[in-house]
């Protein structure tokens, strides 16, 4: 029997390759090279992402200055 869900709010609990998997069921990230999702990780504020029984099967990235604005970009489920 499985884990159930997981829930992590940290760049850190996210791979480029497990990413790279995700963007490919994607029109806009398919094409994405692993050098290019290590380089948006290195470069995005924080990083939200779901798992269940150990496979990613959520992602969203949020760049913000951490004091008034934040945008919410590649959610994928």
């Amino acid at each position: 029997m499985g884990r159930g869900y997981l829930f992590y709010d940290s760049k850190y609990a996210v791979s480029a390759g497990e990413l790279q998997e995700l963007y490919r069921f994607t029109k806009w990230g398919r094409s994405r090279s692993l050098e290019e999702i290590e380089r948006m990780l290195d470069g995005t504020s924080m990083c939200f992402s779901i798992r269940k029984d150990d496979k990613m099967v959520a992602f969203c990235r949020l760049l913000t200055d951490f004091v008034f604005r934040g945008s919410i970009w590649d959610i994928m489920v």
